[in-house]
């Protein structure tokens, strides 16, 4: 497996406007957030920063029992805290060929997300890996075409 490069770093954080509101006053950085029935479905708001390659992700309440075990370990990380950087999106080719690479090194697969939209990205593959299997850092494989920013 060959990973192209980081594309964005994770955070959970209970209180989504807030963070916007200091990224955006301290550093200058804006946020999509963006509306998907799927992130509704799981109960997460998400925002991406693609120029700064962050991603930020809030529970919209408590994770409901039909939730992949990675959101709920994603909210546990909330009880004490109210921000985490819990994890690293890797660009890669081919997302299902890395995760083949992964398992055959006892890697599990949390979850698979192949959506045609997610925000500002399109022909969107991502595979979820197990950060019990990770060094305790949830990584995921990616790879998605990106809406042209307008002038």
């Amino acid at each position: 497996m060959k990973v192209e490069g980081l594309d964005r770093v994770g955070m959970i954080v209970k209180d989504l406007d807030k963070v916007h509101e200091f990224f955006l006053k301290v550093l200058g950085i804006e946020f999509i957030e963006v509306k998907d029935p799927s992130l509704e479905t799981l109960g997460l708001r998400c925002s991406l920063s693609l120029d700064n390659q962050i991603e930020i992700i809030s529970p919209a309440g408590p994770p409901a029992d039909s939730c992949p075990p990675y959101i709920k370990r994603l909210a546990k990380l909330l009880e004490d805290k109210d921000y985490v950087l819990f994890g690293l999106a890797f660009r890669v080719k081919n997302p299902a060929e890395a995760a083949a690479d992964a398992q055959r090194e006892g890697i599990r697969i949390d979850y698979i997300f192949d959506m045609e939209q997610l925000g500002p990205m399109h022909n969107v593959k991502e595979v979820i890996l197990n950060e019990e299997d990770t060094l305790g850092i949830m990584m995921e494989f990616v790879k998605y075409d990106r809406t042209k920013r307008r002038s």
